[in-house]
């Protein structure tokens, strides 16, 4: 097991509680607005930079957090010193609640990817919520089926697609999420997209470079141009067009 390290604290605390997306997370998923309220005064309320850490792999779970704006990639060492980005967790969305549900050490190091805004409540009082009020025990429960499904579905994916089928998808929904449509700042590095997709630099450098020269997208230093995103998304075996939209299904 990895020694135990203390997670990087914030570079700033927020002098006031700001709106956090955990209230409308709340009553998205059948909370009373009074019980959201309740709820979401509970949490604690940091502003993180790149780099900084949640926790790491192998703590013992003291906190769950919840992610307000920002991402949060979770990478697991594995033996012979490699390690491996297991998901990345978008805004709004909650982090590290498996292992302070089960009681488990966390099975990843949580590293904040750009500047976020991360809601963090400890172990006790999230127990007590957890034991007093039913309700959201259900949604927390709810939340934990749909990430298992959503596990198996990254399974199948690694076992059955190629490197350009996931890559392609990856950027499809990239462009997706982006504010800007189809151009935007593709912040991980080659490594972490490696590391994510399960193969290594070189051939994310190379599969890129293919995807430019199908007219499928454009590279601009770290910035990505989506030229035809219908032939994009049919390269990752993604319907034509988004069925929903991804921040709008992360309320659903």
């Amino acid at each position: 097991m990895p020694a135990v390290k203390a997670a990087t604290p914030p570079k700033r605390i927020c002098a006031e509680r700001r709106s956090c997306a955990l209230e409308a997370w709340g009553v998205a998923h059948g909370l009373p607005p009074s019980l959201s309220v309740e709820f979401s005064a509970s949490w604690r309320e940091n502003l993180y930079t790149r780099g900084n850490v949640l926790f790491y792999q192998g703590n013992e779970p003291f906190a769950l957090f919840f992610v307000c704006t920002g991402r949060v990639k979770l990478v697991r060492a594995e033996d012979g010193g490699r390690h491996k980005i297991v998901r990345i967790i978008r805004s709004p969305d909650f982090i590290g609640e498996r292992s302070l549900i089960a009681n488990a050490p966390y099975a990843a190091t949580a590293e904040v990817m750009d500047t976020a805004r991360i809601c963090v409540i400890d172990a006790a009082r999230f127990a007590a919520f957890w034991s007093k009020r039913p309700e959201i025990s259900r949604a927390l429960a709810r939340q934990l089926a749909t990430k298992l499904g959503e596990v198996e579905v990254q399974a199948v994916e690694l076992a059955l697609r190629t490197i350009r089928e996931r890559l392609a998808r990856l950027l499809s929904l990239q462009a997706d999420f982006s504010r800007s449509g189809p151009i935007f700042q593709l912040t991980e590095s080659r490594q972490e997209l490696a590391e994510l997709l399960g193969t290594s630099p070189e051939v994310i450098s190379r599969t890129l470079k293919e995807l430019a020269v199908r007219k499928l997208i454009a590279l601009e230093g770290k910035r990505v141009r989506i030229l035809d995103i219908v032939r994009l998304r049919t390269a990752g075996r993604l319907p034509a067009q988004p069925l929903e939209s991804p921040r709008a299904k992360k309320l659903a």
